[in-house]
C-alpha cells in the first residue's frame, strides 16, 4: 500500500501520470482497484495530486489555531473516522 512507501509526500510524482489521474477523475473513469506497473511512481503521483487538491482549496482544512486546540484523543478519534481499508 501507499502507507508502506517512504517519503510519500516528499517526491513530486510524474506529471504525465498526474494529468492522466486528473482526466480519469474528471471523466469519472478512475478505477481505485487499478494496479499500475510502477506502483511506487503511481503512489507518489497520487500523493502529489492530493497535495495539489488540498492546496487549491479556498480555505485551509485546519487552521493553525484549531490544530493547537486539538488534543491527541480528538485527533485520534478523527483518524478513526477514515474507512478501514484506507486507515490500515
Amino acid at each position: 500500500t501507499g502507507f508502506s512507501v517512504d517519503g510519500i509526500f516528499r517526491q513530486g510524482g510524474t506529471e504525465s501520470v498526474i494529468k492522466l489521474l486528473i482526466e480519469q477523475m474528471l471523466a469519472k473513469t478512475f478505477d481505485p482497484t487499478y494496479s499500475p506497473p510502477d506502483r511506487i511512481e503511481f503512489v507518489h503521483s497520487l500523493a502529489a495530486l492530493f497535495k495539489r487538491w488540498i492546496g487549491s482549496l479556498p480555505r485551509p482544512l485546519f487552521s493553525f489555531i484549531s490544530l493547537q486546540q486539538m488534543s491527541y484523543s480528538d485527533f485520534d478519534s478523527t483518524l478513526r473516522l477514515i474507512p478501514q481499508p484506507l486507515y490500515d
